[in-house]
């Protein structure tokens, strides 16, 4: 994959971020061979996540504000194929 990020630094303490970028996955894992077990359980439960295909894009678009040792971030992530919806995280943080 690859990001475009361009920071706008208005003073010292305050700056905003902003990142546009796309990547493409391949996984190359069998997705039979997970396994999830219980202690002293016979057998195993396969692990099959149907959620992301064998090969899928993503389009991602993030905004950060940073404001002395606090940070507002929010994303969206979106899935090249139209049957997946996109989705957002915002998140928020402070630096100690």
């Amino acid at each position: 994959g690859a990001d475009i990020k361009k920071k706008f630094a208005f003073d010292k303490d305050n700056a905003l971020s902003l990142t546009a970028g796309g990547k493409y996955f391949h996984e190359f894992g069998d997705e039979y061979k997970a396994h999830a077990t219980v202690s002293d359980m016979i057998g195993h439960y396969n692990i099959k996540d149907n959620r992301a295909q064998r090969n899928f894009g993503l389009i991602s678009l993030r905004a950060k504000y940073d404001y002395r040792q606090f940070s507002v971030e929010a994303s969206m992530n979106t899935p090249i194929e139209r049957k997946h919806n996109p989705y957002y995280l915002l998140n928020m943080g402070y630096k100690f």
